[in-house]
């Protein structure tokens, strides 16, 4: 939804400003060529071009035939028997590690919220080091997000007379496409600056804690996963 509403509504926006012609008593009118070259432009050769692009780009994928998919339904039915299974594309075995603990399940959930081994490692290292700089980034992306958001959501309310002026009509639409992207963001990053926050919680408490043992643990075993 976040890529379609605005490929759709972005177009429709930019018509009037090709100088769309409006029906006229319900009656559709014949529309200059300037309309005509931006429809075929938007809907066939844009299109056309991004799935070519796309082609060339999936020629990369490392899954080319039957032979790699079949690899990975054995590996997947290995896996649930507790066995290793080959990866197709490296060829090495490896066994499905699973965490029995609740709690470090829990922990697992919101180093979710950081994908990457870069952050695993860094907490691993350096734990209060580490979760003190994620906490703060987070809470700057946060800010950004929640700025970006007031400012278009001001920019929208203040610009939403154009929509009347059929060749800057496309402005203000702009911007609540915008203002949907920072509230967007802000949840985004509202989610995870709590994640954040609760990460920093547990690894500032004393050497030898339960719950901080438990989950240096279970960075370790995101680590090797």
């Amino acid at each position: 939804k976040i890529c379609a509403i605005p490929a759709s509504a972005i177009p429709i926006a930019l018509l009037n400003t090709f100088g769309h012609r409006a029906p006229v008593q319900g009656i559709v009118v014949k529309q200059p060529a300037a309309v005509k070259n931006f429809v075929v432009v938007i809907t066939v050769i844009v299109p056309s071009l991004l799935a070519l692009l796309a082609y060339f780009i999936k020629l990369r994928f490392p899954l080319k035939d039957k032979e790699d998919v079949d690899k990975i339904t054995a590996g997947v039915a290995l896996h649930n028997v507790g066995e290793a299974g080959e990866d197709p594309v490296s060829g090495h075995a490896y066994k499905l590690l699973v965490l029995q603990n609740p709690q470090s399940q829990q922990y697992a959930y919101l180093m979710a919220n950081f994908p990457g081994s870069g952050v695993v490692r860094d907490l691993i290292v350096d734990a209060d080091k580490a979760s003190r700089r994620l906490h703060r980034h987070t809470g700057i992306q946060l800010i950004v997000a929640v700025a970006i958001a007031v400012v278009f959501l001001v920019l929208s309310i203040s610009l939403f007379y154009m929509l009347e002026i059929s060749d800057v009509s496309f402005v203000p639409v702009l911007t609540i496409i915008f203002f949907g992207v920072g509230l967007t963001g802000t949840g985004f990053s509202l989610l995870r600056l709590q994640a954040a926050a609760s990460i920093r919680a547990v690894l500032t408490k004393p050497d030898g804690d339960a719950d901080k043992e438990l989950f240096l643990e279970t960075l370790e075993f995101l680590r090797v996963q």
